[in-house]
């Protein structure tokens, strides 16, 4: 009997510690709602020896920039949104073949990196905290990458249908080293050391054409009356603006611009 009852009581712990578990497990499992998802695009990227206007760059050369990023499955309406990744770019051969006689690593920065966001049927302007590379070691292919994060937002009450992600458009920024093209999709600055050269670059990059949307994430939850855009991480409007020719050099207070022209999707 008594062995009887020592079984019960353990059959009974065992229940309890199952029914625990399970308990446990559902938040990790809301938790473990979301998909790595991955966009690229090509760019035409002038680069400069200088943050000073010139008339003419020292090179012109198409770069990849691929954009790596963890974003839920769903959303629900008034729900906040932390977007996270890495941002990589790909520099071209005939660059990283050069660069490697002359330098032995490198590292690089940019405050300019966006996505384009459409919700309720409209695209506005999102924009990325400063990525920020480690110095690496210069070789071929030179590929520079880092996280990437973005400021977090609330889906607007009352939304409905999905969010769809773009990469950088092309005319979001003032080109600020050259008279043309006159706006960019992101600038960046990179520095270089070596036993032969130590010396800072500046590239301002362009997209020939209309980058694609990479990702699009279905809103649930009961539909009102939407607001036409999402809100800053405060619970306020994200703030208006024109996105061409926008100063790469002002302080991204609110992250938002608004709104992008009909040419991006």
């Amino acid at each position: 009997m008594k062995l009887f009852g020592r079984l019960t009581s353990l059959l009974s712990v065992a229940g309890l510690l199952a029914v625990a578990i399970g308990v446990v497990l559902i938040p990790d499992e809301a938790v473990a709602a979301t998909r790595s998802v991955t966009g690229q695009y090509q760019y035409t990227c002038q680069v400069a020896e200088s943050d000073k206007p010139s008339k003419k760059p020292i090179l012109t050369s198409s770069m990849q920039l691929s954009m790596q990023l963890n974003v839920p499955t769903a959303v629900q309406a008034g729900q906040s949104i932390a977007l996270r990744g890495t941002l990589s770019l790909q520099f071209p051969e005939e660059l990283a073949t050069y660069a490697k006689t002359l330098v032995d690593s490198a590292n690089g920065y940019s405050d300019t990196i966006t996505i384009g966001l459409t919700m309720n049927g409209r695209t506005t302007v999102f924009r990325a905290d400063r990525w920020q590379t480690p110095n690496v070691k210069v070789s071929n292919p030179l590929v520079v990458r880092a996280p990437l994060t973005f400021p977090a937002f609330t889906v607007p009450a009352g939304s409905r249908g999905s969010i769809a992600l773009a990469m950088p458009h092309g005319g979001i920024f003032k080109n600020p080293y050259f008279a043309s093209p006159g706006s960019v999709a992101f600038t960046a600055a990179a520095q270089a050391s070596g036993a032969l050269l130590s010396a800072n670059f500046y590239l301002a990059c362009a997209s020939s054409g209309t980058p694609p949307k990479f990702v699009s994430i279905a809103i649930g939850g009961p539909a009102s009356s939407p607001s036409a855009r999402p809100t800053s991480a405060a619970g306020l409007p994200a703030g208006g603006g024109t996105p061409t020719a926008a100063d790469p050099s002002a302080a991204a207070a609110d992250p938002f611009t608004d709104p992008v022209g009909s040419s991006v999707p």
